[in-house]
């Protein structure tokens, strides 16, 4: 499942957050603060994925990759390993 948040960041600009039961990282959809009209992904942690580095030009555009992404990502390995502990716990 795929979850949508939207605040405003420092400059008071929109930004969205996804978060996906998939992978343990939340991903940004943000302004990019050069002046422009154009927009980026940021992740939580580490690098941006090869698909979602770029800009895009609408911040719907941005969202749909980031989207598109998570869809078809994999479940990651730490998920898994956290899914395991926490049925191992739980019996």
């Amino acid at each position: 499942m795929i979850e949508r948040t939207e605040e405003l960041d420092i400059f008071g600009k929109p930004k969205a957050i996804f978060t996906s039961d998939k992978r343990d990282i939340s991903y940004e959809v943000t302004k990019v603060n050069m002046g422009s009209a154009l927009w980026k992904v940021k992740c939580g942690t580490g690098n941006v994925p090869k698909v979602l580095q770029g800009m895009w030009t609408k911040m719907e555009e941005a969202e749909k990759a980031v989207v598109k992404f998570l869809e078809n990502t994999k479940v990651t390995r730490t998920v898994k390993a956290k899914k395991l502990e926490a049925t191992a716990e739980a019996d």
